[in-house]
């Protein structure tokens, strides 16, 4: 019992230390996530002005074939939810705000 007490006690970390390894991860685990989206971005995003025109995301939707035949009705719906206001431009964070729950969406009905 004495030795077990002993290892328990040279596990034990601070918290300044634990919470530095939960941040780490989280960022690490977001930067992964967002890697993807970041490429995508930046391929489609022809001016490099960090903002999407209607033609560029419509690119966007086009090369990833999630919506197939219905891609002109899903463009159209999915424009009006990432640009309510139809000012004509389409942030990163837009992007992938609208892109995660689409794929999040997909999965769902992939499971079920």
């Amino acid at each position: 019992m004495v030795n077990l007490s002993k290892v328990k006690e040279e596990l034990k970390i601070s918290f300044k230390v634990f919470q530095k390894i939960l941040l780490d991860h989280h960022i690490k685990s977001k930067d992964r996530y967002l890697k993807n989206f970041v490429m995508l971005f930046k391929k489609y995003d022809i001016d490099n002005n960090g903002i999407l025109n209607e033609d560029e995301f419509v690119n966007i939707l086009s090369s990833t074939n999630i919506y197939g035949e219905y891609l002109e009705e899903q463009t159209t719906r999915l424009l009006s939810a990432i640009d309510p206001n139809n000012n004509k431009q389409i942030t990163f964070s837009e992007c992938v705000s609208l892109f995660s729950q689409v794929l999040f969406n997909l999965f769902f009905i992939l499971l079920y």
